[in-house]
């Protein structure tokens, strides 16, 4: 063998060696974080649980408003609490 042959060999040799390196690898590791106690926020009592049979139509549509906002209110309130819990 001549030089030339040896030295080629070894340029393969270490092409080779190069490809046949493992992928980096990403690793997660869990890390204990103060989680705060979960708020107590109580369900509100829906106007149109108080509606009667015989309600007036505007009385119902009046419930039916109040509802809305109330749901919208809680709605705003769980929001609010969860943000005590999302990622910064």
């Amino acid at each position: 063998m001549t030089m030339a042959t040896v030295r080629s060999a070894l340029v393969v040799a270490a092409l080779l060696a190069g490809c046949a390196a493992p992928d980096p690898r990403i690793v997660e590791i869990p890390v204990a974080a103060e989680v705060p106690e979960p708020p107590v926020i109580e369900r509100p009592r829906l106007p149109l649980e108080d509606l009667t049979p015989d309600a007036k139509p505007d009385e119902v549509m009046r419930s039916y408003r109040a509802t809305v906002e109330v749901l919208m209110q809680y709605a705003r309130d769980l929001e609010t609490a969860l943000d005590a819990y999302r990622k910064p």
